[in-house]
Formats: C-alpha cells, sequence, structure tokens
C-alpha cells in the first residue's frame, strides 16, 4: 500500500497550471495550530484539483476494483471508510496523514468478518448484481463502524435463468468497535443484501435498507418462522443502545410505502425534522422513471409522507444546509436534483456536462454505463453537495454544486473528471466522501491511468482538494 506522488514533471505543470495559496485554516486548526475561521476558508467554491492517489494492495494479483460502495468520512476522528464487498472488508485511510512525507496509506477493517463479493461483478443476474458485503458505511459516536452484509448463498445459471441455493437469509449489519475491533452482527433476516444505511444520533437509530428481496429466487423461512421478515424490498430500524431490531418495514406499497420494484437506494436523516429519508428509485411497476422519496419517523416508526418525484429515479440524497432540503444524485437526463423536505417540490436541477457512454467495449465490460448518479454527499465547511455520476470509468465525473443558504441560491460549481483521459475500464467511479476539515474530496477508482497505474495495484483511492487548500498542494 502506498500514495502516487505527483514527480517533479507534475510539479512544475501543476504549478504553471494552478496558484497554491499556502494556508489552510481549517487543516492547520485540526493540527492545533493559530488559524482563521473556516467557515470563512479563502479556498470555497475554488476549482478542485487531482491532489494524490492512495494504493489499494491485494493478495492474488490486481483485480479492477469494481466490488465497492458506499464511503463515508468520519469528522471526529478524520478517517476514511470505504466498503468494499470485492475484499470482504473495509478500506480505511487515516486523513490525518496527508502531512506525512509519504502521504496517507490504506488499510482494512473487518476484513473475515463480511460475505463478500459472492456474486456476481459481471452482471450475469442483472437483477441481484451484487448481494455480499460490506455495502453500506457510517460511523456511530466515533467509536463504531457499522456496515451492511449479505447473506451467503450460491448460485448458477442456465439458459438464462439463475438458480440460488444455500440461503439461509441472515442479511445483517455488523457492528465493528473500533478500540476492541470486535465484531457484532445484527440480523436483519434477508436473504439478499443489507445495504445502505442512516444515522439519528436523536432518537440512537440506524436505519438500513435491504433493497432486493425477491421470494421468486429465494423463499425466505424467516417470514414465516416467527421473526415476520417482509419478503418485498425493506428498511430495518435498529438500536444503537440495544443493538437490536426495532421495526421493519416492507416497501410493498401498502401502508403508505412506496412500492420499491426498483431497490431501496441512499438514506439519510434529518435533525431539522425529526425524520428518515430514504431514497427509492422506481415507485410501482408503472413508474416511468421517476422515484420518490420516502419519509420514515423515528418515533411512530412508520411512513409519515411520500414525496413524488420527476425525471429523477433517486439513488443517492444527502441533507443540506437548514436540513429542510435534500440533494439527489438522480439516473436521468437531468442531473443532480435539490428538493424541498417541506412538501417534496423541485427547486433546481444540476445537468451533467458529459454524456453518458454508448460505445460497444463501455457497455460490453460495464452494463450499468448510462446517465446515472450513485452516492451524493454535503460537505458542511464548504457548504457544499458532490454527486459521483456516470456509471461507466471512462466518462464517471463528481458534481459540484454550492449549497447556497439552503432552500435557495443553491449553484452549479464544476464537474471533476476522475478519468480525464477516458480510459476503459471494468467499474466506475460511483462512490465519494468528503473531508469538513481539508476540503479533500474522495473517489474510488478503478484500475489504470491516469490515478491508478501501477500494475501492483489493482485500484486507488483518488483525492482531490480546493485550489488554495493546503492539501492541495503537490508536495
Amino acid at each position: 500500500m502506498g500514495s502516487r506522488k505527483l514527480s517533479s514533471q507534475d510539479r512544475d505543470d501543476f504549478m504553471k497550471e494552478h496558484l497554491v495559496i499556502s494556508c489552510l485554516a481549517a487543516f492547520l486548526s485540526a493540527l492545533a495550530l493559530a488559524g482563521c475561521s473556516t467557515t470563512n476558508a479563502t479556498y470555497k467554491d475554488a476549482p478542485f484539483n487531482f491532489v494524490e492517489s492512495v494504493g489499494i494492495s491485494q493478495a492474488g494479483g490486481p483485480v479492477p476494483l469494481i466490488g465497492f460502495d458506499i464511503s463515508w468520512v468520519d469528522a471526529t476522528t478524520h478517517t476514511y471508510y470505504l466498503a468494499a464487498a470485492q475484499y470482504a472488508g473495509i478500506i480505511t485511510i487515516d486523513l490525518n496523514t496527508f502531512t506525512n512525507p509519504s502521504g496517507p496509506t490504506a488499510s482494512y477493517l473487518g476484513t473475515g468478518a463480511f460475505a463478500g463479493n459472492i456474486s456476481d461483478p459481471f452482471n450475469v443476474d442483472p437483477n441481484h448484481p451484487y448481494e455480499g458485503g460490506p455495502n453500506g458505511v457510517l460511523v456511530v459516536g466515533g467509536t463504531e463502524v457499522w456496515a451492511a452484509d449479505g447473506s451467503p448463498y450460491t448460485y448458477s445459471t442456465s439458459g438464462g435463468v439463475t438458480t440460488y441455493s444455500n440461503d439461509v437469509c441472515n442479511s445483517s449489519v455488523k457492528v465493528i468497535n473500533l478500540n476492541s475491533k470486535a465484531v457484532t452482527p445484527i440480523y436483519t433476516n434477508g436473504c439478499f443484501r443489507a445495504d445502505e444505511l442512516a444515522y439519528d444520533s436523536t432518537d440512537n437509530l440506524v436505519l438500513v435498507g435491504n433493497p432486493e428481496e425477491d421470494p421468486t429466487m429465494v423463499v425466505n423461512p424467516n417470514a414465516t418462522n416467527g421473526k415476520n421478515t417482509p419478503t418485498a424490498p425493506f428498511i430495518s430500524l435498529i438500536s444503537t443502545t440495544t443493538k437490536k431490531l426495532v421495526a421493519q418495514i416492507a416497501f410493498d406499497g401498502t401502508n403508505g410505502s412506496p412500492n420499491a420494484v426498483g431497490g431501496i437506494e441512499q438514506p439519510t436523516y434529518s435533525s431539522k425534522t425529526g425524520n428518515f429519508y430514504v431514497a427509492v428509485p422506481l415507485d410501482g411497476p408503472t413508474d416511468p422513471g421517476n422515484g420518490a422519496i420516502a419519509v420514515i419517523s423515528p418515533t411512530t416508526l412508520k411512513v409519515v409522507n411520500k414525496f413524488p418525484l420527476t425525471n429523477c429515479v433517486p439513488n443517492g440524497m444527502a441533507i443540506g444546509p437548514d436540513g429542510q432540503e435534500a440533494f439527489l444524485a438522480c439516473n436521468s437526463t437531468t442531473g443532480p436534483q435539490l428538493i424541498s423536505l417541506v412538501n417534496g417540490s423541485k427547486i433546481a436541477s444540476f445537468p451533467n456536462s458529459v454524456p453518458a457512454p454508448t460505445d460497444s467495449a463501455s457497455l460490453a465490460i460495464y452494463p450499468f454505463a448510462g446517465n446515472m448518479c450513485d452516492q451524493a454527499w454535503f460537505n458542511p465547511t464548504l457548504n457544499q453537495y458532490y454527486a459521483a455520476c456516470q456509471f461507466a470509468y471512462n466518462n464517471s465525473l463528481v458534481t459540484v454544486v454550492d449549497a447556497g443558504s439552503g432552500l435557495t441560491g443553491a449553484t452549479f460549481l464544476q464537474n471533476i473528471l476522475v478519468n480525464p483521459q477516458g480510459i476503459t475500464s471494468a467499474g466506475a467511479a460511483h462512490s465519494v466522501a468528503s473531508d469538513p476539515t481539508t476540503g479533500a474530496l474522495i473517489v474510488p477508482l478503478p484500475m489504470g491511468a491516469p490515478w491508478c497505474p501501477s500494475p501492483a495495484n489493482p485500484g486507488c483511492i483518488g483525492i482531490w482538494a480546493p485550489q488554495g487548500s493546503e492539501v492541495a498542494k503537490p508536495w
């Protein structure tokens, strides 16, 4: 494991092209040095520049980094986490090591505790492309990593028909104590994967979705053995205090819930409204490509509202500066959208400037290629939204939006091409997180030039930073 620092020629080129300001107040304050206020950082809304990549090494030879999902930055410890089912563990980076001469390095957490990449990275079964784990990840209280896991099984495909076997339907959330490294499983009892999560620190609850439950593929014994596990896609609410299930809600179109025929994507929580919000790509079999946001009360443990969307198909979602709006990473030609959490109305949309790839080579390598956004993130220090977009590596980008004052004033800033050379590779850059202290924007990348050229690494974690921040210096 190691970092790819820029060469002397790279540095010369960098200095010719970019003005680097020497002070980053937030970063200095993180080092307990004198500095100015982070909220008035001089690099706010400055263009992002590539800084370096952190290599990912893996025994058994290089394999493109494709089996990963959600990433997370814990602002308390300044640590980056990436749920990587491909390696059956969580990739971590200590962001405090930016100033080390060799740069930050990657390590693994919870290896061996997860199902791993048990399914099908090349989409033999398009209905269930990734069913292993870990998938979603977040940090609770700075001391625990919560990561969602799948239910191990075997499968075979013949004549276009996939048959599943040996599935005990024990999807779970694994809680890793960062001090002892002990792993505690909390079972959601689904037959396929538990996926993305959200944390409510007020009510001490974590919400997790099981997006792909399918009784036509696997009959779930937990539906009738007293556990009453839903057989449709469902969400679970888990107590962070007792580590037990509090409630499970089927997203099957009953009791005010959406009919999640297209799965369940990124949830989030607003301390302003006191509710969870869950991105649902499609609401019912006749949904032409709109989707919905389900509103879940952590006190009544029920769906209390549903916001229908227009031309979105939401995958990612992040709550904005005043807690009354949500930034949606949409799988649509409109690009990301901003909606009100007061009434669900659309405030603005931010079209992607790079078209979806249509060449047969890209589509053959990664069938999900399309004008698609996945994870969304909000950086409160910079007051910016980010959406990782384009499900093909040769067109992957991160859309950057200034959040304005919340319900008003949001403006498009930049599309960061994470693969400016247009290299075709398996996988896509569909995950994004940002460090509020340094302003660093962190994106997992598949193997290949320009940022991950080392044949020893199956992929890397790319780091961008706003022009003017200390992290953006190329040395």
